[in-house]
């Protein structure tokens, strides 16, 4: 009735990906999994945080940069 691959219970923070190489497998470490790397992510937050009006300058990436470093530790 569902796919057969549950989804974990827990996440780890900027986790990207289903752990499979596709094809309904039971996890692993396919090409799709992995973490989002520290600048592929403040990439991403200065495309989008502008959308809702908030300004990306220095310290909010240095913020954002901690905040990346912190949860990944």
């Amino acid at each position: 009735m569902f796919d057969a691959v549950r989804p974990p219970k827990y996440v780890a923070p900027f986790a990207w990906g289903t752990g499979g190489t596709g094809g309904g497998g039971t996890g692993g470490t396919g090409a799709g999994s992995g973490r989002v790397s520290r600048d592929g992510f403040l990439t991403v937050a200065e495309r989008v945080l502008p959308r809702r009006d908030v300004v990306v300058d220095q310290v909010t990436r240095l913020m954002l940069g901690r905040i990346y470093d912190w949860a990944t530790r």
